[in-house]
């Protein structure tokens, strides 16, 4: 869509050569497209997420009930020292890729779905292999799951909008 309006203005600005100042305006107009064009990919990763967010508690909520899932305390959240350590270092890097990919890299915005699909799944298989009784493993895998879908979506829906 951009190279699409990138050639619209190209043919516009050849009809207008005699007038400079009409050929800065249309690139400027194109400046300000590509950029609303980004703010919509954001957007649209924020409401994909948020939806996410949504389902995610919601059929938590109902495993916790159907399933008899005790959810612990926070500092009894994690099997063992490796599930801690492995938990605090991927969630540091999936934060750096969310504030990275937002701020600079635009083309690479589906890693974000990427480190959370990967911390949530080191989550449910840290608890799947030390902890089965307690089936807490269910709820990452829920989660995980619905973080698949949500990539399967952006990755469908942002070349439609233009992609940044």
């Amino acid at each position: 869509m951009a190279g699409a309006v990138y050639v619209w203005l190209a043919d516009i600005s050849r009809s207008h050569r005699r007038s400079g100042c009409r050929k800065r305006s249309l690139i400027l107009r194109y400046s300000h497209l590509t950029t609303q064009l980004k703010e919509a990919n954001m957007l649209l990763i924020i409401i994909i997420l948020f939806s996410i967010l949504v389902l995610s508690l919601m059929s938590n909520r109902i495993l916790k009930t159907k399933e008899n899932i005790s959810v612990p305390a926070w500092k009894e959240r994690y099997v063992n020292r490796v599930h801690r350590l492995g938990e605090q270092a991927l969630f540091i890097i999936s934060l750096a890729v969310v504030s990275l990919t937002f701020i600079d890299f635009h083309e690479f915005r589906v890693f974000i779905f990427l480190s959370l699909i990967i911390m949530f799944a080191f989550n449910a298989l840290m608890e799947w292999t030390f902890a089965k009784e307690n089936k807490m493993y269910l709820l990452d895998i829920v989660t995980c799951g619905l973080l698949i879908c949500g990539a399967i979506v952006y990755m469908l829906i942002d070349p439609i909008i233009g992609g940044a």
